[in-house]
């Protein structure tokens, strides 16, 4: 791929995919405006750009939902059909699509169809087949078991499992990583690495610019439907990436308030759960506090036995010294706790509703009787105003939610708990899979809510984010907390390390060297 989009037309039999003055528009709205991009044989190209850049219009119509006004699209050198080529490109979605009350055979035969034998389908056959296609990409996964219980790594590998099984020469990953446990990131690379070998291309879509330029081979950034940059990843760098995609260069995303009191909003003294304690920790007026570990630490298991989500066995648990009623996420919520999860689509967001009544989802949080009527009209103007004030694109408050871009459906629902207001609210990876401006915005919104005294408890796999937002940090390590890392020491390396090497005898002193923010 060589550098500027000027240059990137020219299709040869040694390039897998290449794309033409590709144009697409909506109404007055133009999506996408003559995309060219080249993509070779076993080469990862980066997809870059903030939400609603163009990125999504672009994987639609590599998928035929969308079709395009003008321009064409090749397949190694061969115009694309979409009936002649339906297994030859294959997308692997942020949520995705898997069954989760079906067996990892049964998903897999979704896509490549189940064996029949006698006209009945064949189970052995069906079961053999998944293993054929888990043999590369991830062995150890049995095809009998539900998806339900396998982890969010275990899903992934078997999404992709299921895409490759199809014969793709093509695979389009959209956000791979955006709720993967840290160390898991690097498990699904070496999966990438592997069928990057066998000759497999692949469009990686994602906001993480550290995993870009630890994956990709070249890159192709998309600005209001344009493409802003096109190069070799190698010739780029993180600082003119960033400028790229936002057309200018980013400003500092947040300022860390001090925490304006020593008063605890938050306090827990010898929590237990399952595998989880006894915990003592608390959070002051104004001040966000990340919760991290390796994936199974137990610190995730903390924010949901404190949304009541997952039973307390012992402990105490107040706000404002009064102690919590946490029996139910809805008692926990009246007590004055919040909750973003990491899974928006599944937690957070109501699919099938507008922006408006998503942003209200909860009139009982904030006092309302439940037999209580507010006018539509009165919550729209209320919507569009609140829309105004977190920078929602497009601020249509009877659109559908998911017609907004991931960032923007965060933005959402982080307006929804404003609008709320619990006295501690907690987030569960609140940037990921969002463009660097939607996180800047983020940003500003939880900024805004330390100075208006509320306290935070982060809980996130993102170790850049923690050190960049968290006054302090608590590392967790077999259910427990086993160091915590103050203002003065925190840094991206201090949490990185304690997370890593906690529990180790010279995680301390490799602390006091790791530097502070």
């Amino acid at each position: 791929m060589t550098t500027g989009p000027a240059h990137l037309a020219d299709a040869t039999a040694s390039d897998a995919l290449t794309i033409r003055g590709l144009c697409k528009a909506f109404g007055a709205t133009k999506a996408v405006q003559n995309v060219d991009l080249t993509l070779p044989h076993g080469e990862i190209l980066a997809l870059l750009g903030q939400n609603g850049a163009g990125k999504s219009t672009l994987v639609k119509i590599l998928a035929g939902v969308l079709t395009a006004d003008s321009g064409e699209v090749l397949l190694n050198g061969n115009p694309h059909d979409l009936r002649r080529d339906r297994y030859a490109i294959a997308f692997v979605h942020q949520d995705l699509g898997l069954i989760e009350w079906m067996t990892v055979a049964e998903n897999i035969a979704l896509a490549q169809g189940f064996k029949r034998r006698f006209g009945l389908i064949d189970w052995r056959n069906v079961e053999e087949q998944a293993r054929r296609s888990l043999h590369d990409i991830a062995p150890a996964i049995d095809p009998r078991k539900r998806m339900s219980d396998l982890s969010r790594t275990e899903k992934s590998l078997v999404a992709i499992a299921r895409a490759v099984g199809v014969g793709a020469s093509i695979l389009v990953l959209d956000e791979p990583t955006a709720s993967l446990p840290k160390d898991d990131v690097e498990v699904l690379f070496s999966v990438l690495r592997g069928l990057k070998k066998r000759g497999v291309s692949m469009i990686y879509v994602s906001h993480r610019l550290d995993e870009i330029f630890a994956i990709s081979d070249c890159l192709l950034v998309l600005r209001d439907g344009r493409v802003a940059d096109a190069r070799r990843t190698a010739q780029s760098d993180p600082k003119s990436l960033v400028g790229a995609i936002m057309g200018r260069a980013l400003e500092n995303t947040f300022v860390l308030p001090p925490p304006p009191t020593s008063q605890a909003v938050l306090e827990c003294r010898d929590i237990t759960g399952e595998n989880v304690g006894p915990v003592s920790f608390s959070v002051r007026r104004g001040e966000i506090v990340g919760l991290v570990g390796l994936r199974g630490a137990g610190h995730e298991v903390v924010s949901r036995i404190l949304i009541g989500d997952e039973p307390k066995v012992a402990g105490d648990i107040t706000i404002h010294g009064k102690p919590l009623d946490h029996a139910s996420p809805s008692r926990a919520i009246a007590g004055g706790l919040g909750m973003i999860g990491a899974d928006r689509l599944a937690e957070s967001v109501a699919p099938g509703l507008s922006i408006r009544e998503n942003m209200y989802l909860n009139p009982l949080a904030v006092g309302s009787h439940p037999l209580s009527w507010r006018s539509p009209a009165i919550e729209t103007d209320e919507c569009r105003e609140a829309g105004r004030h977190i920078g929602l694109v497009p601020n249509e408050p009877e659109a559908p939610i998911e017609s907004l871009s991931g960032g923007n459906q965060q933005k959402v629902v982080l307006s929804r708990w404003i609008h709320i207001a619990p006295d501690v609210l907690i987030l569960e990876d609140p940037t990921a899979g969002v463009d660097v401006g939607a996180k800047n915005e983020i940003y500003r919104l939880l900024a805004r809510q330390l100075q208006a005294g509320r306290a935070i408890l982060l809980i996130s796999t993102d170790f850049e984010e923690v050190a960049a937002i968290c006054h302090r940090a608590l590392v967790f390590r077999g259910g427990n907390i086993e160091s915590e890392i103050d203002a003065d020491a925190m840094s991206v390396e201090a949490v990185t390390l304690a997370s890593s090497m906690a529990g180790s005898s010279s995680s301390n002193e490799a602390l006091i060297t790791a530097g502070g923010r």
